[in-house]
């Protein structure tokens, strides 16, 4: 089942994919033998968001969650904790976003696009906190995109996205690092980041002209698969060593990018430039 709320949000309810107005009883009338629950919401204001947090049947069915053009400065979905994709898109008015370390446990797939004054808060329990404050957040999280959320500067809450399979960042504008972990020894052992993105299989980095650094240390990667890099003229280093990355099969971007890389070891560069394929 899958509904779509009609332009302007307001009481006005949704529309079921055959065209039919629905209000929210209608929802709840039609969820007694209803296991998912996809919702797609244009316009989002106060109303909408209240008429969702007083029902607790409809929260706690949504699986899918798609929001554009949201009409709020602030938004936190912390009480849908069946969530299993959220998607928030076109939403210039939408200047905060709330995520609550200890929600989403079901969460696999999160979207974030074209929100040019969103940023991220974090809450523990009712009070917001500087950054997650647990060792793992959104602990099944497989996919996380991130497009065109120019006012985004702080990212490294990634690094605790332990089941993280699939990165895409592009078009922010003021990220400079993705992960901050303490100097650590890799081809040396004394590994302290091994379990860092333990299952990462993709990263795509596109046009993030003020990118230094994914890591400023090498990181295991051991499931790492594909790399794309394109228009991060001022990354300079991947954090690869001899002994990470070891299941690389491709790493994709410009000759000039690439010639340009700085490398521990030459050694290093050895190793992995069988796998570059320019662009």
């Amino acid at each position: 089942m899958s509904l779509e709320q009609g332009e302007g949000g307001g009481s006005d309810g949704v529309i079921d994919h055959e065209g039919r107005q629905l209000c929210l009883k209608d929802l709840e009338d039609g969820m007694r033998n209803l296991t998912e629950l996809g919702i797609s919401i244009t316009g989002m204001t106060h109303e909408d968001m209240q008429a969702v947090l007083n029902s607790q049947r409809l929260s706690a069915s949504i699986r899918l969650l798609q929001l554009q053009q949201v009409r709020l400065s602030s938004v936190d979905l912390g009480f849908m904790k069946a969530l299993r994709r959220l998607e928030i898109s076109d939403s210039t008015d939408l200047e905060e976003l709330v995520f609550n370390t200890s929600h989403f446990s079901e969460l696999e797939e999160l979207g974030l696009g074209t929100l040019p004054r969103a940023t991220i808060s974090w809450k523990d329990g009712n009070v917001f906190v500087r950054g997650p404050t647990t060792a793992a957040i959104f602990k099944n999280l497989r996919k996380l995109s991130i497009t065109k959320c120019e006012a985004l500067e702080d990212i490294t809450w990634i690094r605790q996205l332990p089941c993280i399979e699939t990165l895409k960042l592009y078009g922010c504008s003021r990220i400079e690092e993705v992960i901050v972990v303490e100097e650590v020894t890799v081809d040396n052992v004394d590994y302290q980041n091994d379990s860092f993105f333990p299952k990462l299989k993709r990263i795509s980095l596109h046009d993030l002209p003020n990118l230094r650094s994914i890591c400023r240390h090498p990181l295991l990667l051991p499931s790492l698969e594909e790399v794309h890099v394109i228009y991060c003229r001022e990354l300079k280093k991947l954090p690869f060593g001899l002994s990470t990355a070891k299941n690389i099969q491709r790493i994709f971007g410009k000759q000039e990018w690439w010639n340009g890389l700085e490398w521990e070891h030459e050694d290093v560069r050895s190793k992995f430039t069988p796998y570059f394929q320019p662009m």
